[in-house]
């Protein structure tokens, strides 16, 4: 069950100690007051602003008692450019809410917007079903462009086989796709 949207941090900070439910805040690129600001109101731990704010961290999951800080790695292919782009997601999970930092696009909460109104039991389930619901997409993503770049070098070596035109160019950039996959999650 989605309730409006409240108008700043404190509101929604006010809204999660109240309850019942739970609120789930997105944030895109914060500056470090925006950050500050958000530490403060929901009381997050004070390494809060830096974990929130560094970007290009390894996938992990930290526990600081409170709440669980969980760095995920998004990736998305860009069809018009044949580029894999990586992202981030950093996001903490508390008792009564889930705030998600991004460095990626809005492709992934939609994906996990879309899982909870799929699935509403698990929106019953607390804050927790916000990192799920992100969790799923990541993954589901990451599966289609692995899948997705392994027919690409299906392709090419059928191209290089029936003696086709010359591949090296493609076959380059082709591995360049994977490496770039491969050091980002």
């Amino acid at each position: 069950l989605r309730i409006g949207a409240p108008s700043s941090v404190s509101e929604a900070a006010a809204c999660a100690r109240r309850g019942p439910g739970f609120v789930s805040l997105s944030l895109l690129e914060p500056d470090t007051e925006e950050m500050e600001q958000v530490r403060a109101a929901f009381d997050l731990p004070a390494s809060a602003d830096e974990d929130g704010l560094e970007g290009h961290q390894r996938p992990k999951l930290e526990d600081y008692g409170d709440c669980v800080f969980a760095v995920l790695k998004s990736v998305h292919y860009d069809k018009a450019t044949s580029r894999v782009n990586m992202g981030e997601i950093d996001v903490f999970v508390g008792a009564s809410y889930a705030i998600t930092v991004t460095r990626s696009t809005a492709e992934t909460y939609a994906g996990a917007h879309k899982r909870l109104d799929e699935h509403p039991s698990v929106g019953t389930l607390g804050p927790m079903s916000v990192l799920w619901a992100l969790l799923d997409t990541v993954i589901d993503n990451a599966e289609r462009i692995v899948d997705l770049l392994g027919d690409q070098g299906e392709d090419i070596e059928q191209i290089v086989f029936d003696g086709e035109l010359d591949q090296s160019q493609e076959i380059f950039l082709h591995r360049r796709r994977v490496d770039q996959l491969i050091r980002g999650i």
